[in-house]
């Protein structure tokens, strides 16, 4: 039995942050739904998943810290606690997370060992839109223009992966190479090659499964992406 959560969460939010604009399309998600087969959605109010005199908090101290952590003070603690709350109401076995959230993906997994939580969890290929753009909802924020030119963020992930599979291994010069097929109109966040499960930055060299990891304005937009090193990057999902 499948079962699909859709909830914009308020706690991974903060004060400046796009929370009452953020995409929210029920009707499309649940048509999506029931186009693959699944078998419930599960679509909880604020109030049902927090309510009134609500005061527990979750922090997977180390992982949360750096990259979107840096960016995004108390993002993951707020990722934390409802992914928490919704295995617990769902009571799931198997949990599925995309890879272009991949510390996400690392905070939730450290969450669910450190708290004995009786789930498995497990990453899914990213998903791209024709020109390589890895899927998400922010991608509505995007004009025409913005939307190709955010296609460069996968050229420039896909330059520092055929580099590495060349058998360079230099951090700077991979993150110097990927840099050069980057839009002008992207303002770089961070360009970082970090051990996959620590996510800790890579400073002289790489390796084998390392991920690099990619965040960036594009106008108003913050996009992220990532490709895992020594993998066929180029053969992950794409949907035209």
């Amino acid at each position: 039995i499948s079962v699909v959560s859709i909830f914009v969460n308020p706690t991974q939010f903060g004060p400046a942050e796009d929370y009452t604009r953020y995409p929210r399309t029920p009707e499309e998600d649940i048509y999506g739904c029931e186009k693959e087969g699944v078998d419930l959605i599960f679509i909880p109010s604020n109030t049902e998943m927090y309510p009134e005199g609500f005061q527990t908090s979750i922090n997977v101290r180390e992982l949360s810290k750096p990259l979107e952590g840096e960016l995004r003070p108390g993002h993951f603690d707020g990722v934390a606690l409802v992914c928490c709350k919704l295995f617990q109401i769902v009571g799931a076995d198997i949990a599925y997370f995309g890879q272009k959230d991949f510390q996400q993906y690392r905070v939730v997994e450290r969450m669910i060992q450190d708290l004995n939580i009786p789930i498995e969890i497990e990453m899914c290929p990213i998903v791209r839109e024709a020109n390589g753009l890895a899927m998400s909802s922010r991608n509505q924020y995007l004009n025409e223009k913005e939307r190709a030119e955010a296609g460069s963020i996968f050229k420039c992930l896909i330059a520092i992966s055929e580099a590495f599979n060349g058998g360079e291994r230099d951090v700077l010069t991979l993150c110097e190479i990927g840099a050069t097929y980057l839009s002008q109109m992207i303002r770089v966040q961070y360009l970082s090659i970090v051990d996959q499960l620590t996510l800790e930055e890579r400073v002289d060299t790489c390796e084998n499964g390392d991920v690099v990891l990619f965040a960036g304005m594009l106008g108003n937009t913050h996009l992220i992406d990532n490709v895992i090193l020594g993998e066929k990057n180029e053969g992950i999902c794409t949907q035209t």
